[in-house]
């Protein structure tokens, strides 16, 4: 019979003289084929890190410029444009939202009520229902991802490349 790999039973180590039944006998080999299991799994969660890591090197190495940037871009634009307009529309002051889709402004809308406290929001929609006459009662209008005005008479407050804040003038 060839050498066997004997390992004494964890749960009878006090025993000075245990018999041959308190051992456990691993098979040949068995040492030599767990060591290539283990090397092969360590080679793969090296080369699995590496991966990770050169995609990932950027944001590892710098804090996101908000709570969105790993996360959505395009709603990060539209979380730096309600930080931009925060200051300029002052407590107590009305404001709409308005974006290219319907989508994008609710997303807009239901973010500014977080960011824009203490002021009041009246949407130009609301999950795709038009809303228009409630929205024109608004004194700003935050518009994201166009520098166009959003209506004759606007005037420009504040813009940037993720949008625009316009105040609207009443007749």
């Amino acid at each position: 019979m060839g050498r066997h790999i004997v390992f004494k039973r964890w749960d009878k180590l006090e025993a000075e003289d245990a018999p041959e039944s308190d051992y456990i006998m691993l098979p040949n080999g068995y040492m030599r084929t767990s060591i290539f299991w283990l090397a092969g799994a360590l080679l793969i969660a090296a080369i699995a890190l590496c991966i990770n890591l050169s995609d990932m090197r950027g944001p590892l190495l710098r804090a996101p410029g908000t709570p969105l940037d790993l996360v959505s871009p395009s709603k990060a634009s539209l979380w730096r444009l309600l930080w931009m307009c925060e200051p300029k529309i002052p407590d107590k002051g009305t404001y709409t939202v308005r974006a290219m889709n319907p989508g994008e402004e609710m997303y807009l809308y239901m973010m500014s009520l977080g960011v824009l406290v203490h002021r009041s929001a009246l949407p130009s929609s609301y999950y795709g229902k038009d809303l228009k006459a409630i929205g024109k009662r608004a004194q700003y209008i935050i518009v994201a991802e166009t520098q166009a005005p959003p209506e004759p008479g606007a005037r420009l407050i504040a813009s940037g490349s993720d949008g625009c804040l316009y105040l609207r003038t009443r007749p």
